[in-house]
This record gives C-alpha cells, structure tokens and sequence, in this order.
C-alpha cells in the first residue's frame, strides 16, 4: 500500500526510524506521534482522537479522547493534532532543556490545513 510521496508504508515506517534515530534518544528532543481513527461499535460510529509522546526513548505521556458519533475521520486528526500540540507545548514549558519538538501525523490534508492561514469550515 503506497503512502506518502508514493512510497510503500513499510519503506516509509524505516525511512521514518532512519531519519529519527540520531535524537530519538536524546533528552532536548520531544517526539509525538497523533492519530484519528473512525470505527463502528455494535453498528454505532465512533470517532476518536490521540497521541503518544517520547522523551529519551521512552513513552512519558499519552492521551485519547472521544469525539461523539457525529464528528468525522478528519476531526479526529485535527483532534489530536491539538491534543499533541497542546502537551509537547506544556512540557517544553515546564522542562527548559527541552530544545526540539517533532510531531508527526499520517494525514498529510491535516497537517497542511494547520499551516494555512485561509479561514476553513468549523474553523
């Protein structure tokens, strides 16, 4: 399956560990990772929202929330990207060594709507 830039996702998953591997250990970088999801419980549409984040090599915070049955896909990925944003925000705050933040989302329409300052819809 071809994912970002038509590359296959397996060969995107290592070009990805490559490319953090350098400070993917090292305390003055943040990591985050946000995702959305849609999924039908008992027939029931339920959108969801979260992140995971890293410090160091190691997980020190994750979070998921729902978003009801009418939100879309899309909310959630917009969702979590807040939800990713807002903490990474509130760490490097409260930890000053903290020097780098790294986010990472696989909805490329998302991530190119928070960098575009047009007013959109639901905005």
């Amino acid at each position: 399956q071809k994912g970002t830039g038509g590359v296959e996702k397996e060969e995107a998953a290592e070009m990805h560990k490559t490319s953090i591997r350098a400070f993917t250990d090292d305390p003055e970088h943040l990591l985050a990772y946000s995702d959305g999801s849609l999924t039908k419980v008992h027939g029931i549409r339920r959108v969801g929202a979260g992140f995971v984040m890293y410090r160091g090599g190691t997980e020190i915070w994750a979070k998921s929330e729902g978003l009801g049955g009418h939100a879309e896909v899309y909310d959630g990925e917009m969702a979590a990207l807040c939800l990713a944003a807002g903490a990474m925000t509130s760490m490097a705050r409260a930890e000053p060594n903290i020097r780098h933040l790294h986010l990472y989302a696989d909805n490329t329409a998302a991530l190119m709507t928070i960098f575009d300052p047009k007013p959109r819809a639901g905005q």
